[in-house]
């Protein structure tokens, strides 16, 4: 990172130690990773320039809220515990494709019902079952039931029995999100050739190039690029012509041309409630997945997975939570993928460090 001086290279590779190191239960009360890093000698350069631009992209959330717990899962698992560890799949597939389209033809080959756009107003337990109360005023009775539904509709769904039963998700409707806001742009020629790009010290931070875009006719023939901001509540008091503005600014003085392409279409999507603010204490909060209801069982990002709030750390929660049913129908197996190990000399390095 030759944009920062020896001495704040430096720094950074000290207080990545003293974080893979940092084991202790944090409170509602513990301090940031901001906080953190400011009283382990990270000059503000340093902190915009490296904490910054990984840990808003990983966490979703700005290092003043965020918590020390959740910033040592991104460097300690994703930087120092295995060479690979940094690598990253990228689908070749959009995710609707990938998802939508070849897992579903893979489930109801398999005799499994999928119901599309099919409201759920409450859930109860009767005797030994499961019972989804419909919008259409119909019961459904199932063995087991996997909610999976984004935090702040569980608690509206169960009903006041489920409510006393679970209260591990008490609250959870109530906790407070982090929005990620992205800006899609339109030009009439390219702007770069760069595939994605991760900006720093701009209010853009990465930039995905999704080329020529050919199937719709209202941009057909256009060059279409987004930018994604996450922990974006600044944007919020922006106008959105203000947003691409600065952003379009930004990306021309990046990559400067003496006839800069002309955009054509713009748009500012703001998901205010895109991932939840993993902030200190958070931890003793998120609930497990196997609930004190026998029949009822809890995925999702939020739930306890040791992740932060990514789609990988969703994927681990349905993961868990049908090795509980199995477990709870006396056929135990595990299913998660395990985690890569730490390598010998990560192990060398903590525990000389340690030893200190």
């Amino acid at each position: 990172l030759r944009y920062l001086s020896w001495k704040e290279r430096l720094a950074v590779a000290r207080a990545l130690m003293r974080l893979a190191r940092h084991v202790s239960e944090e409170s509602e009360s513990s301090p940031s990773i901001g906080q953190w890093l400011q009283a382990n000698g990270q000059s503000q350069r340093a902190q915009e320039r490296f904490w910054n631009v990984v840990l808003v992209s990983a966490l979703g959330e700005s290092l003043d809220r965020a918590s020390i717990a959740a910033a040592r899962k991104v460097f300690v698992d994703g930087f120092m515990a295995h060479r690979e560890a940094y690598q990253v799949d990228v689908p070749n597939l959009a995710l609707n494709e990938l998802y939508d389209s070849h897992v579903a033809c893979h489930l109801k080959n398999r005799q499994v019902a999928i119901h599309r756009e099919t409201a759920v107003r409450k859930i109860h337990v009767d005797a030994d079952d499961v019972v989804i109360e419909l919008a259409d005023g119909s019961d459904r009775s199932y063995d087991f039931l996997i909610l999976a539904t984004p935090w702040r509709r569980v608690e509206s769904l169960l009903n006041e029995h489920l409510h006393a039963k679970i209260p591990e998700v008490h609250g959870w409707s109530e906790r407070v999100s982090s929005p990620i806001t992205g800006v899609h742009l339109w030009f009439d020629r390219p702007l770069t050739d760069i595939t994605h790009a991760i900006l720093v010290g701009h209010l853009s931070q990465w930039v995905f190039n999704h080329g020529r875009v050919s199937s719709d006719a209202e941009i057909q023939d256009r060059y279409y690029y987004q930018v994604v901001i996450s922990a974006s509540r600044d944007l919020s008091a922006m106008d959105r012509q203000a947003i691409v503005a600065q952003v379009l600014d930004e990306l021309q003085t990046l990559w400067p041309s003496e006839t800069p392409p002309s955009l054509v279409k713009s748009l500012v999507v703001s998901q205010q409630d895109a991932v939840f603010s993993y902030t200190p204490g958070l931890d003793l909060r998120r609930p497990a997945q196997k609930t004190k209801g026998p029949q009822l069982f809890l995925a999702g990002d939020w739930t306890q997975t040791g992740w932060p709030a990514t789609m990988e750390g969703a994927v681990r929660s349905g993961y868990l939570a049908a090795e509980a049913i199995l477990d709870q129908l006396g056929q135990p197996q595990r299913l998660i993928v395990p985690g890569l190990p730490p390598s010998w000399l990560a192990r060398l390095l903590w525990r000389a460090r340690r030893a200190q």
